[in-house]
């Protein structure tokens, strides 16, 4: 198991039924499906560390309608309308953190567990919503492979002089092909000195690069303890394991460390 995993550009169907329902397949009456792309980023452990168990980590997904869906939608008056639904992009509104099952790569989300952002059109009105998934998700991580399946989200659509309700189902997979749509983790070198004087403050020091731009700010542990996010010096009176810790926008973290003592 690696520090960190990274799950490249996938292709996947995607499927909008007309109709409030749990679940449902990509074929049979009132249900329409899209190709989709997107990409995703996560990590087993929330500081990248892999030797140690740990929650899984959902740092981004994001899914894109690659066509448009004319559908005929059923509004909250009873009245029915075709209408065309494109530019859709599903994404994770907030990283979150999944239950793993022991002995096996899969790890679940409850219901509301994961909070989307839907952004669309409908006959040109752009529409966007903030909702929780409507359902349990499953998902299967191992190493760079990924999949979700009945990823499934319930959105209001303007629909005549009301509204329709569309649920959206998402199933994404990816073989761990070579390449990464995400790019590499963000690198980290720790320059904290080494040595110094018993009781004097020694600064906490480090050079973070990230050849995506999206590395977040630099964090410090102490003998395994989590300093406050302000912290930029400390008063070392013994040996310490001081670590910096950098994660960046999508969920992958790296971790340098230096020794330190003082005389």
């Amino acid at each position: 198991m690696r520090d960190t995993e990274r799950v490249h550009a996938w292709s996947a169907p995607l499927c909008i039924s007309c109709t409030r329902r749990d679940a449902f397949t990509c074929a049979g009456p009132g249900t329409f499906s899209a190709g989709l792309t997107g990409s995703t980023g996560y990590s087993f452990c929330t500081e990248g560390n892999g030797s140690a168990p740990c929650p899984f980590y959902l740092g981004s997904f994001e899914a894109v309608a690659t066509s448009t869906i004319t559908a005929t939608l059923t509004c909250a008056d009873n009245t029915t309308v075709r209408r065309r639904i494109s530019n859709l992009v599903i994404k994770l509104s907030q990283p979150a953190f999944g239950i793993a099952e022991q002995g096996t790569s899969r790890k679940g989300f409850p219901r509301g567990g994961l909070i989307l952002e839907s952004a669309f059109e409908v006959d040109g009105q752009h529409v966007t919503a903030r909702r929780p998934a409507s359902n349990d998700v499953i998902v299967d991580a191992a190493g760079t492979t990924f999949a979700a399946t009945d990823l499934s989200v319930t959105l209001q659509v303007p629909c005549n002089s009301s509204v329709a309700a569309i649920t959206v189902k998402v199933s994404a997979h990816d073989a761990g092909v070579t390449g990464g749509a995400l790019g590499e983790r963000p690198g980290v070198v720790n320059t904290t000195g080494t040595t110094g004087t018993c009781g004097a403050s020694r600064p906490l020091t480090a050079t973070v690069s990230d050849p995506n731009g999206d590395a977040g700010s630099l964090r410090w542990r102490v003998d395994g303890v989590l300093l406050a996010p302000a912290t930029t010096s400390m008063v070392v009176s013994g040996p310490h394991s001081i670590e910096a810790v950098v994660r960046d926008a999508r969920g992958a973290t790296t971790t340098a460390r230096e020794d330190v003592s003082c005389q």
